[in-house]
């Protein structure tokens, strides 16, 4: 899905979301679509994603926010809440 991250100025396309890291807390991967990230989809040494280097973020879902009406990410194994504003849902 395309959306905008909080605190990019370009628009990107999710990658990954599911849980990360010890605490298994849900993240979101998004490659952008400018080298304005801060990695290539992976982090600490865990590819969750690829793309180009520079061009990875992830983030927590509330600072996603995915174009059009019906949000799927990951397919049948999301368990994201969404929440339509404005056109846009909100992971």
């Amino acid at each position: 899905s395309r959306c905008l991250v909080t605190g990019y100025d370009v628009p990107g396309t999710i990658r990954f979301f599911g849980p990360v890291g010890e605490d298994g807390k849900k993240k979101v991967g998004v490659e952008l679509d400018a080298p304005v990230g801060k990695n290539n989809g992976t982090v600490k040494g865990v590819a969750h994603f690829q793309c180009a280097d520079k061009h990875g973020v992830l983030t927590q879902p509330s600072k996603v926010l995915v174009a059009g009406e019906a949000a799927q990410i990951g397919g049948p194994r999301s368990h994201a809440k969404t929440r339509k504003r404005r056109g846009q849902t909100e992971l």
